[in-house]
């Protein structure tokens, strides 16, 4: 592709270009064929029945995907296919009810970069569907190698990656600042990684969920990939994804003493 991409915002010139329409070739670069019962997870977020992006299993009615991918588009016009290492065939095809975007996503340097899909049914799980619990404690450390799926072709293909510290990784995007928000990864074949219609999708290690993927440059010698950091983002999930209202102690506090100050306002 030779351009900056994320999901179609090319940020080097800070250019934004919705990427809801599927490009040829636009999808995962390298990597090997892997059935569906492998990575479960997966799925593909679909607007008006094309493919968008990727998208990962969080529950049965619950899923998070990248915030661009879902950045101005109505819920009613989303759907999520489980089930299926085909996109647009196969699996089930379930609407999406609402989407929670991160209040904070920015669309230009795709700074909280992450949305909650919650589906108006709920997924039958079997051995070819399953949800992903986040890695919400272990150390992301560098060299570790980390799994990432997408689609090439219309077939699911997973890919390792390496994971690369923030101030090297920082050198190949010099114009947008990498917040600790962000993982770096790349392939050992450098021409290999993620691409446009992979945003959304899951970065993976020891079979738990570390990261979305969010933007990178495509089909590019030695550029890396840019996650969005799970670990970061554990209160807004677990709100969302689970329906109940869990925060951290000092969230709670910071809230209380909100309401605090309201009330006294009024008084």
């Amino acid at each position: 592709m030779g351009l900056f991409t994320a999901t179609g915002y090319f940020l080097i010139v800070l250019v934004t270009v919705r990427a809801n329409s599927l490009e040829s070739g636009s999808r995962i670069i390298g990597g090997v064929n892997y059935g569906i019962e492998k990575i479960p997870y997966q799925l593909s977020l679909e607007k008006s029945g094309k493919h968008i992006c990727g998208a990962t299993i969080l529950g049965e009615k619950r899923a998070i995907t990248a915030a661009h991918c879902t950045f101005g588009i109505p819920a009613s016009e989303l759907k999520v296919r489980v089930g299926s290492n085909q996109i647009q065939n196969g699996g089930q095809l379930i609407q999406v009810s609402n989407c929670s975007q991160h209040p904070n996503f920015d669309n230009i340097t795709l700074e909280n970069d992450i949305s909650i899909l919650l589906l108006e049914n709920s997924i039958k799980m079997n051995k070819t569907i399953k949800a992903i619990d986040p890695n919400w404690k272990d150390a992301i450390k560098v060299n570790t190698t980390v799994l990432t799926s997408g689609w090439d072709g219309n077939i699911l293909h997973a890919l390792n990656l390496s994971i690369i510290d923030r101030d090297t990784c920082q050198k190949y995007f010099t114009m947008v600042r990498l917040t600790n928000n962000k993982i770096c990864a790349t392939s050992n074949d450098t021409k290999n990684g993620p691409c446009e219609d992979d945003s959304g999708s899951a970065l993976v290690l020891n079979n738990k969920l570390i990261g979305i993927t969010s933007w990178t440059k495509c089909n590019s010698t030695n550029f890396p990939t840019i996650f969005t950091n799970v670990q970061n983002y554990e209160d807004f999930i677990k709100i969302y994804s689970n329906g109940v209202f869990k925060m951290s102690l000092s969230n709670i506090a910071y809230f209380i003493c909100i309401l605090h100050i309201i009330f006294n306002s009024f008084n």
